[in-house]
C-alpha cells in the first residue's frame, strides 16, 4: 500500500475529527466544532495542515504554524499537531507527515522545526529522536 500526503481539504474534516477524538483522546470534539477550528486554521496564512492517505482513507494529519523567534534569526515551523490512527501506526505514515513538514519548512526558508510531546509519551520521543530531533526542555501550560 502507498501512503500519500497532501494539503487538507474540507472533505477531510470529519476524518480529522475522528482522529482528534479517538486517537488524540479529545472526546468532546464534535465534527462541527472541529470543522469550525479547521476552517479558521485553513484561512490563517501562518498555518498549514497536511493529511496522510493510506488505502484511500485519511489516516493521519500534521498541523504546522509558521512563526518568528526571539532567540534565532529567521522563521521557524512549529508542529502543533501530529497524529496517526492507532491501527495505521508503525507503517511509516508519521515519518511521511514529518518529512512533509520538513519539506514545507525548507520551501518557506524556515531555519528550524520545533514541537512538543507529552512527557509520558516515551515511544513518541524515540520516534522524534530517530529522525534527528533533539530533546531540549519541558513544555508548560496554564488554562485561562
Amino acid at each position: 500500500m502507498i501512503c500519500t500526503v497532501r494539503a487538507i481539504d474540507e472533505k477531510d474534516y470529519s476524518c480529522i475529527a475522528d482522529i482528534i477524538r479517538n486517537d488524540l483522546g479529545y472526546k468532546n470534539s464534535s465534527d462541527s466544532e472541529v470543522a469550525v477550528r479547521l476552517n479558521t486554521i485553513k484561512n490563517h496564512t501562518d498555518y498549514s495542515t497536511f493529511i496522510a492517505k493510506y488505502d484511500d482513507a485519511v489516516v493521519g494529519f500534521i498541523g504546522l504554524i509558521r512563526g518568528l523567534a526571539y532567540e534565532i534569526n529567521g522563521d521557524y515551523i512549529r508542529v502543533a499537531a501530529l497524529a496517526v490512527k492507532k491501527e495505521y501506526q508503525n507503517k511509516g505514515i508519521g515519518s511521511k507527515l514529518l518529512e512533509e513538514a520538513e519539506n514545507y519548512a525548507r520551501n518557506v526558508n524556515a531555519v528550524t522545526i520545533v514541537l512538543n510531546s507529552g512527557i509520558q509519551r516515551i515511544n513518541t520521543h524515540n520516534f522524534y529522536e530517530k529522525r534527528g530531533y533533539i530533546k531540549k526542555g519541558y513544555s508548560f501550560r496554564k488554562s485561562i
